[in-house]
């Protein structure tokens, strides 16, 4: 078995084979996927998950006594660019 790599986009579902290879056209083959998007998104997933779960078992808002005004004091600082 040979073993051909290239990259492609896939679109409308489909994946188109490069121009060199059109002689796979009507082949039976193994087709093995690798996503760039799909790692990075499990990732992000798993960090944004950690983090809310770390919000949650801090309780770091219990001691905002006024959510309006720490959120209006919050929106000025990045106005301002301090933040």
């Amino acid at each position: 078995m040979a073993t051909i790599e290239f990259e492609a986009q896939v679109k409308n579902g489909m994946i188109r084979i490069p121009e060199q290879y059109k002689g796979l056209e009507n082949a039976h083959l193994k087709i093995t996927i690798q996503s760039h998007s799909l790692k990075s998104s499990n990732h992000q997933k798993r960090a944004i998950k950690h983090l809310l779960s770390e919000i949650i078992v801090r309780d770091v808002f219990k001691k905002i006594a006024s959510p309006e005004e720490w959120q209006r004091n919050l929106r000025n600082e990045w106005e301002k660019g301090i933040a």
